[in-house]
């Protein structure tokens, strides 16, 4: 098993729906763990065998409620028809996105796009500063629906008084 070494320990964040932690760098190794979308942990990039996977090691699985001395995480799921798994996570990514969210003028006119994009294909950045966006536009969308389900109400039953009105005269 050909495997580089020596890369630093950072944190990785779950951006597909799921990925599974296993025994060794290898699909064919036993799960160990599934993790969801959002999850974060630390690990070390390591390439075995011409793939990138992530190293965790036994601290990070014991948060996670894992009792092996480590865990084998694929970073790309290209070999098994997937995209990105995980992704490492960059502070400065954030604060990008939020400045290209405040020069917009909060309009989201320069990041609104890439957020869309991301989740009509199912993705997600592991942004937290996205994910408040996208939350904050998911209740806003429920107000309106709400706004428009109430006028919706509001003017069936006015026609329902206006049908009565009606057969009564």
């Amino acid at each position: 098993m050909g495997t580089s070494t020596d890369h630093p320990e950072q944190q990785f964040v779950v951006v597909h729906t799921k990925v599974v932690w296993r025994k060794g760098p290898s699909l064919k190794a036993d799960m160990v763990f599934v993790a969801n979308n959002g999850t974060t942990f630390p690990g070390r990039a390591q390439v075995v065998d011409g793939q990138q996977w992530v190293q965790v090691g036994e601290a990070a699985c014991k948060e996670h409620g894992v009792l092996v001395s480590e865990a084998w995480v694929l970073v790309h799921g290209r070999s098994v028809g997937l995209s990105d798994l995980l992704r490492p996570v960059h502070e400065d990514v954030e604060h990008l996105e939020e400045l290209l969210w405040r020069m917009s003028g909060n309009r989201g006119d320069r990041v609104r796009p890439v957020w869309q994009a991301l989740e009509k294909a199912g993705m997600s950045t592991g942004s937290k500063f996205l994910g408040r966006l996208q939350a904050r536009r998911a209740r806003q969308d429920a107000k309106v629906a709400n706004v428009f389900d109430g006028a919706l109400r509001e003017l069936a039953r006015s026609a329902q008084e206006t049908d009565m009105l009606e057969a009564t005269i």
